[in-house]
C-alpha cells in the first residue's frame, strides 16, 4: 500500500475559514436556493421549501451554540416544533453528518460535516492565527508538511498546513476529520485528556480493532518525551512528529510534521524534535497555559 503523499502544484491553497454557525447557515441556503435563483413570492413549494430549511438552521443555531448534548424533547422545546416534526429534521441532518448521536445514542451534538465545512472557509480562527506565525517558522527548519489538528469532542479536526516543499509529499486535507486514537495527530491530545474522557475513545478504538495496549504505550512516550513520532501508525510508509498543544483549560489540539517514511529519517526527526517541542511551548503559554497547572501527570512544558 503507498503512503498518502501526492503531487501538489506550488502555490495551491484552499479556501479560507469562517465561522462555523454562519457557514452552515449559508450553505444549507445555497444548497436549497442557488445564488442567481430568485423564489416567487407565491411560489407555494418554496414556501414549504423554505419554512424545512429554516427549521434545520434553527436546530443547528441552537446546537451550535450549546456546550451539552441535547435529546429530542429538549430540541422540541427550544424550537416549539413537535417532536415528530424535530426528529425527521435531525434525521436528515445526521444523514448528512451536520449532527451525530453521543455513544448512548440518544443525544445529538453539532456532527463533523459541520465542523469540517466549517474549517474549510473560517476567516479568523484564535489558535490558527497565533499558531500560524511558530508553523512559519518551523517550516524553514523542514520542508515536510506541517498541519495543526484540534480537539472537537472524540475527534480531530485538521485547520492549518503548510504543505511540504517536494513535489511529491505528504497531503493533509484541511478539515480532515477523524477520531482521536487514529494516528499521531489525535493520540498527542489524547495523552493528556482525563482517564474518564479518553476511556471511551480507547474502547472505540477497540470495537475499530485497534490494540489498546498499543495505543497506551505509545500515549505514554508522549507524556515521557513531550511528543510522538511513529512510522506507518496511520498510513504505510508515512512518519510523523506530533506534539500536543495546550490553553488554559487543558490540551486542545497537536501540531504534526509528516513525511515519506525514506526521506523523513528518525535522524532528521531527532534533528527537528526539540524545537518543534519548544515552539508549541511557547505557543501554549501564549495561550494561557500554565505547566504547573497540566493535571494529566504528564510532561511538563517548559
Amino acid at each position: 500500500m503507498q503512503p498518502d503523499v501526492r503531487i501538489r502544484t506550488p502555490g495551491s491553497r484552499r479556501p479560507p475559514r469562517i465561522r462555523i454557525l454562519q457557514v452552515i447557515l449559508d450553505t444549507l441556503t445555497v444548497a436549497r436556493r442557488g445564488p442567481n435563483d430568485v423564489a416567487k413570492p407565491d411560489d407555494a413549494e418554496h414556501r414549504r421549501g423554505s419554512q424545512t430549511a429554516g427549521r434545520a438552521l434553527q436546530l443547528l443555531q441552537i446546537m451550535a451554540e450549546t456546550d451539552k448534548a441535547l435529546g429530542l424533547a429538549e430540541l422540541a422545546r427550544l424550537t416549539e416544533l413537535n417532536k415528530s416534526a424535530v426528529y425527521r429534521l435531525m434525521l436528515e441532518l445526521e444523514r448528512r453528518a451536520f449532527v451525530t448521536r453521543e455513544a448512548a445514542g440518544r443525544r445529538y451534538v453539532v456532527g463533523p460535516a459541520s465542523v469540517s465545512m466549517a474549517a474549510h472557509v473560517m476567516h479568523r480562527f484564535t489558535l490558527r492565527s497565533a499558531a500560524r506565525p511558530m508553523m512559519q517558522r518551523i517550516a524553514e527548519l523542514t520542508p515536510e508538511t506541517m498541519s495543526l489538528h484540534v480537539r472537537y469532542f472524540q475527534q480531530r479536526i485538521c485547520i492549518e498546513v503548510i504543505e511540504g516543499r517536494f513535489p511529491v509529499r505528504r497531503v493533509v486535507p484541511l478539515g480532515e476529520t477523524l477520531p482521536l486514537w487514529a494516528g499521531p495527530s489525535g493520540k498527542a491530545i489524547l495523552a493528556y485528556l482525563p482517564e474518564g474522557e479518553a476511556q471511551p475513545i480507547l474502547e472505540w478504538a477497540v470495537r475499530e480493532g485497534q490494540n489498546a495496549t498499543r495505543i497506551r504505550e505509545q500515549l505514554d512516550q508522549v507524556r515521557i518525551l513531550g511528543y510522538l513520532e511513529t512510522v506507518s501508525d496511520r498510513i504505510p510508509g508515512v512518519t510523523a512528529l506530533s506534539v500536543p498543544v495546550f490553553d488554559a483549560g487543558g490540551v486542545v489540539a497537536a501540531l504534526s510534521i509528516s513525511g515519506p517514511s525514506d526521506r523523513l529519517t528518525a535522524a532528521a526527526l531527532e534533528v527537528i524534535a526539540p524545537t518543534v517541542v519548544a515552539e508549541c511551548a511557547s505557543l501554549s503559554r501564549t495561550l494561557g497555559f500554565i505547566p504547573a497547572l497540566e493535571r494529566n501527570g504528564g510532561n511538563r512544558l517548559s
